[in-house]
């Protein structure tokens, strides 16, 4: 097999040779990491970092922007409920990036949210800083096509990507390869298995899993009509019925953008309406803020408007906002209409890449539409209206976003999750510390939005008509704690890695091997750049010791990850 793979390689040298006649190129790599998330980048930082041998790290993004959400979708690494867990080492990468920010603002705390613009140069800078250079590679995509992954028995030999602004098309050879992807793009062509959606409770015995009870949690508490009169839905509320209680489905946390806001008016860009705009289509969103009967809420009653995570505000750097779901509903508990919407992102997995930009753009137009009908809508009460106006997005975006300075980078927060030979479900959280192969930790609750919005009758909800019918949403799991554990959990190695029979050279640290209830605890970008450092260390000493990703020594990659600031056992006593 080895002599084959060096057949393979030889001719592809020669295809090198003649290629540049037809605009198609060969690039050689030790290591490629596809995606440039907080994962791929960590990944890339670590594995490039590692002496005897040198690797050859080659980092491809698909779009124009380095970062993901980390840069292009505004949420820095402000996901985190045990700070110490991520940042409390130096050398970890998530620390090293936070530092760099703090370094450009003159603060003396790590900065987790900062400017996009600066967050962007100081992962430039971060990847840069590594004396064996990393090959840094924008808009390379995957090709939509059988072939796009080679294969050869269980080893990935190749990728070939198009660059639509170049037209031009490269073949990267490695010998590992880490998809570090938010679309998991090499599992879906590489014939991978995998799965999307939810789980039903029976699968794994997961309490949690599958179709939910009414759970008062982000939902709406009394009736609100979700229908026309003439009996048919009104927009974004789904008809028919829900499956049974604890049943499997296909459907995934609803994505969204998380724009940068600000109230300094010289800053602000207005919420402009977005092509083809409708404000009828907001109709559900005026009737919640009907229900408010008369007392008009603040725009933070409606949707989360949360404060910059770290952010060193002063008087040249005002306090910048995230848009997020989550504001306090009229009774108390979080908002159930917010800038999530469940379901428009439903049949995103499977989809092509022009079909997932059409999804995308339903995303965009529903954020855009409803932050411009808060803010003009005359519907709307006026001091709705007015706390909407303190806000707008932030222009100084601008020359990273473009002019709409809204962020090119879709929240896509569960999608693929590949099926490995192991797969981490509740109870191994439960259970989740002291693990023998631990390669990092999580620190997040299980953090699961709504995943459905549907019109049922009213007497679901409470002792109400059942002629009577609500929206009401379902899925919500709000910031479930592990029992013992609080929220910092111990990841194990096996999270990464597909099935053996599947690929033995490639290692998955986003789109990891999870069961959909672990995945709303694992999902966020503090915990990928920790796996993303993991992958980067188990890539270096598969290629070091010409062996399986699976037969990579577990001793051995958890002294890299604590020689590069992880420690994969947090705060245990472990033998």
């Amino acid at each position: 097999k080895l002599k084959t793979h060096k057949m393979i390689k030889f001719l592809f040298l020669i295809f090198a040779a003649i290629a540049p006649s037809w605009g198609a190129s060969v690039q050689n790599c030790d290591i490629l990491v596809y995606g440039g998330t907080p994962a791929g980048c960590a990944a890339a930082f670590v594995a490039a970092q590692q002496e005897n041998p040198r690797a050859h790290v080659c980092l491809v993004e698909s779009s124009a922007f380095l970062g993901g959400m980390l840069t292009a979708g505004g949420i820095g690494l402000r996901d985190t409920a045990n700070f110490s867990s991520i940042f409390g080492d130096p050398r970890a990468f998530a620390s090293q990036w936070a530092r760099l920010n703090a370094q450009h603002y003159g603060a003396k705390d790590y900065v987790l949210q900062p400017d996009v613009v600066v967050g962007n140069h100081s992962l430039w800078a971060l990847l840069l800083s590594v004396p064996n250079k990393i090959s840094i590679f924008l808009e390379e995509e995957l090709q939509e096509q059988a072939g796009a992954v080679g294969k050869e028995g269980t080893r990935i030999v190749n990728i070939t990507t198009t660059n639509p602004s170049k037209g031009s098309t490269t073949t990267w050879l490695a010998s590992v390869f880490i998809d570090a992807s938010y679309d998991g793009d090499l599992v879906m062509w590489g014939n991978i298995t995998y799965t999307s959606g939810r789980e039903s409770r029976a699968q794994y015995s997961e309490a949690l899993a599958g179709i939910q009870p009414f759970n008062r949690f982000q939902n709406f508490l009394f009736p609100l009509d979700p229908l026309y009169p003439n009996g048919s839905v009104i927009p974004y509320v789904s008809a028919g019925s829900l499956p049974p209680v604890g049943s499997a489905d296909n459907v995934n946390m609803p994505y969204s953008f998380r724009a940068c806001l600000t109230k300094e008016k010289d800053n602000q860009v207005p919420f402009y309406a977005p092509d083809n705009y409708n404000s009828e289509d907001f109709l559900l969103l005026q009737r919640y803020l009907d229900s408010f009967n008369h007392s008009a809420p603040e725009i933070t009653n409606i949707i989360g408007v949360l404060p910059y995570k770290n952010y060193p505000s002063s008087t040249t750097h005002p306090l910048k906002y995230d848009l997020c779901e989550g504001g306090s509903g009229p009774q108390g508990q979080a908002s159930p209409f917010t800038s999530d919407q469940p379901e428009i992102n439903n049949g995103y997995v499977p989809a092509s890449r022009a079909e997932k930009r059409q999804i995308a753009q339903r995303v965009r137009y529903f954020v855009q539409g409803l932050m411009h009908y808060l803010s003009t809508d005359p519907r709307v009460p006026a001091h709705t209206r007015a706390s909407t106006n303190t806000l707008g997005y932030c222009k100084d975006s601008v020359p990273y976003f473009g002019p709409s300075a809204f962020p090119p980078q879709l929240y896509v927060r569960e999608g693929v999750r590949i099926v490995g030979d192991f797969v981490a479900t509740f109870e191994n959280v439960l259970r989740g510390q002291c693990h023998a192969d631990s390669i990092a930790t999580s620190s997040w609750t299980i953090d699961i939005h709504p995943m459905r919005r549907v019109a049922v009758p009213a007497s679901a909800i409470g002792p109400y008509s059942p002629k009577l019918y609500t929206a009401y949403n379902e899925g919500q799991v709000g910031f479930q704690k592990f029992n013992g554990n609080g929220s910092v959990w111990e990841v194990r190695y096996g999270v990464l890695l597909p099935r053996r029979a599947d690929a033995t050279n490639l290692l998955v640290p986003v789109c990891a091997s999870t069961s959909h209830v672990v995945y709303g605890s694992l999902r966020v970008e503090p915990t990928f750049a920790q796996l993303g450092q993991a992958s980067g260390a188990a890539a270096w000493l598969a290629f070091r010791d010409h062996v399986a990703v699976h037969d990579v020594n577990i001793a051995s990659l958890q002294q890299l990850q604590r020689a590069h600031g992880v420690d994969p056992h947090y705060g245990n006593d472990c033998p």
